[in-house]
Formats: C-alpha cells, structure tokens, sequence
C-alpha cells in the first residue's frame, strides 16, 4: 500500500537552468540616462515532468500559476529577486520574508507569463535600479547561464514508498526569482503549515492581504495609511516628485 502525506507549505522550487543561448533578447537598449536594460523570453518552468527535486507539476497547475501571476505581469508589478531570500528571525518574521518580495533585492521583472505546450514562458525586463544592471551585465557580457526557481504558496503531496511529490491546489504563487545556481540544494520547502492555512497567515487582515497579491517589502517606505498599497504609494510618490516641479523656460 502507498502511503501519503500532504502539507501546506511556502516552496522554493528551482528548475533547469537557462543557457545563455537560449535567451532569447527582444530588446537591448538604455534609459535615457543611459542605464542599459534588456527584455528578454526566457523558460521559467517545465511542467508535467518530475523536475530535479522530486516534485511534479501538472498543466493545471500551472495554468493556475499563470492565472494568478499574468495580471501582476501586465501590469508590471511583478518582481523578481536574485536568488531566493534567506529568512531569519522568529517564525512570523520568517514567514513573511518567505512570501514577501523585496524590491531592493530585485534585478527584473516580468512583464508577460504564459503557457506554451508544457513550459511557462516568461518575458523578462532588467530593472534600471537595484540589481537590474547586475543582471543585465550577467546576461550580456558575462554570458552567464540563469536560473528561475518559483516561489509560492501551496499544498504538496509527497508519496512516501516513491519520494516524489505532486503540488496541488491550493495554490498561490508568488513569483518566480532569478537564481545563480539552480540546483536542488536550493530547493527547499518551509513547511510553516501542517494542518491549515490560518496557521500559517493567522487571522490579521493585513496578514490575508499577503496571499492575495505579491507583497512588497515596505519597511523602509514611510506608507503612513496601513491600507494604502505600495503601488498607490509609489504612485503617489511619483505624482508629488512632478507637482513639485515649476514651469522650467527653455532660452534660443
């Protein structure tokens, strides 16, 4: 008889790496400030084969991954780490820095996510800031390999006599990082949930919000509402930078 446990956990999950060769570049150019930035199609994940750590995602999960991150995407809030984050401290500050994204620690973004066949294809943007130049230099001049390796939120079954594991629903993905050395020594999961979701999250609205959305760390931000996102905040940032501008005379 097979037996199986299941649990409710974060993962960090890392897949093939992608050769430079394979990086397919749509556009090489700079800001007007001249910070070099590239977007590029790249393989995020292969599904419907057990990867290198043991764990099988089926299309349907990741149709469901898809689902949940293309709107984030689209509308170019959808960041990427470089590397996963190594969480310390208490277990709460443990767990949100699992599902929290910090914009400091970010290279690119993804700006458009879909399905084709049984890869997630993912269209990559280097970031003028933060580690965007970092990335960008890896990528162009280096000629580096890299690695994408997803984060999210969700229940795995592990089939004990066999060693794999199948990810099913519920599911939450938070995004996918881009990682130097995808290998399954940085695949790992946080098993924060043995029985059930409120374990993990507890009963804070605030703490609810974060499976609903890819957070941002905002520790450093000064947000004085506590319900104001940090992308009404960036906004309002951005619009208070310009109204701070006078009339500027141009002279022939």
């Amino acid at each position: 008889m097979k037996r199986k446990t299941s649990t409710l956990a974060v993962v960090f999950d890392s897949f093939d790496v992608v050769p430079n060769n394979q990086i397919e570049i749509l556009e090489n150019t700079q800001t007007p400030t001249g910070v070099p930035k590239l977007i590029a199609k790249v393989r995020l994940q292969t599904l419907e084969e057990t990867n290198q750590n043991k764990r099988y995602y089926s299309k349907a999960i990741g149709d469901e991954i898809v689902e949940s991150l293309r709107p984030k995407a689209i509308s170019r809030s959808l960041f990427q780490e470089i590397d996963h984050p190594s969480p310390s401290g208490d277990d709460a500050t443990i767990k949100r820095r699992a599902i929290t994204v910090s914009l400091q620690n970010c290279g690119s973004l993804i700006r458009d996510i879909y399905r084709e066949g049984n890869e997630i294809i993912g269209e990559i943007e280097t970031l003028s800031g933060f580690l965007g130049p970092d990335l960008y230099n890896t990528i162009m001049y280096d000629k580096a390999d890299v690695g994408f390796s997803l984060r999210m939120f969700g229940k795995v079954e592990m089939n004990e006599s066999t060693g794999l594991a199948t990810v099913s629903k519920p599911i939450r993905a938070i995004t996918y990082d881009s990682v130097t050395n995808p290998s399954h020594k940085t695949a790992k999961i946080l098993q924060f949930l043995p029985e059930n979701m409120g374990d993990f999250i507890g009963s804070n609205e605030q703490h609810m919000n974060l499976l609903n959305e890819s957070a941002i760390n905002i520790d450093d931000l000064n947000i004085v509402d506590p319900y104001e996102s940090v992308y009404d905040y960036l906004d309002r940032m951005v619009q208070e930078a310009f109204s701070q501008i006078g009339p500027i005379r141009f002279k022939f």
